[in-house]
């Protein structure tokens, strides 16, 4: 992926919503994201698509776009990252995803799933979605009342948001990176909420 251009980090944003899908055996299996692009390289994308071919081709254009988007992550760890007890989980690898046009804005919608699924029960996991470099900002989606959800989740299991709380002096040195400038690797991580699932005891 790449970002629309700014005169500092970020350079672009990404709204996203992430769904906890749970096995037949009760056990998290895997994270379904949906990622908003903004729309100013939204539409880049699209009059890139206009000038590739018309109106017909659109779809295909999308499927294109959206095999590209999981190749490029698929190097970068799918810029998610799963905790257990804080120690990071292995993932598997991407095969069902989709990109579409919602209005102004293009989306993209996977599936991501754990490398072995997870027990859930007491507080242990939890997961941070970024970009490590901070080029593109991810933010939970507040344009919907419930951008953390779950389904086949057992009784009694619950999500929050642990919105993250920027130091000032962070920010300045975010902001203090130009277009041409290449933030810290790592510097993401700072800025990035995290998703706690909470489920009853085993």
């Amino acid at each position: 992926m790449t970002a629309s251009t700014a005169s500092a980090h970020p350079h672009g944003w990404v709204d996203y919503t992430v769904r906890v899908l749970f096995d037949s055996q009760g056990r998290v299996s895997a994270l379904q994201q949906r990622w908003k692009l903004d729309p100013m390289y939204s539409l880049t994308l699209m009059e890139e698509m206009k000038q590739d071919g018309g109106a017909g081709q659109q779809q295909q254009q999308l499927d294109a776009l959206g095999s590209q988007i999981v190749k490029n992550i698929g190097k970068q760890h799918y810029l998610s990252h799963v905790y257990r007890n804080g120690k990071e989980l292995e993932l598997g690898q991407v095969t069902e995803y989709t990109a579409l046009l919602s209005g102004q804005r293009v989306e993209f919608m996977f599936v991501l799933p754990l490398a072995t699924p997870q027990k859930p029960g007491g507080d242990r996991l939890s997961w941070k979605i970024y970009d490590p470099t901070y080029f593109i900002e991810f933010l939970y989606d507040n344009e919907i009342d419930q951008p953390l959800t779950m389904s086949g989740a057992p009784e009694g299991c619950t999500t929050h948001i642990v919105h993250f709380k920027p130091d000032p002096k962070l920010v300045a040195k975010a902001a203090a990176i130009d277009v041409t400038g290449q933030a810290p690797d790592g510097m993401g991580k700072l800025f990035a909420d995290t998703g706690k699932l909470k489920c009853p005891a085993d």
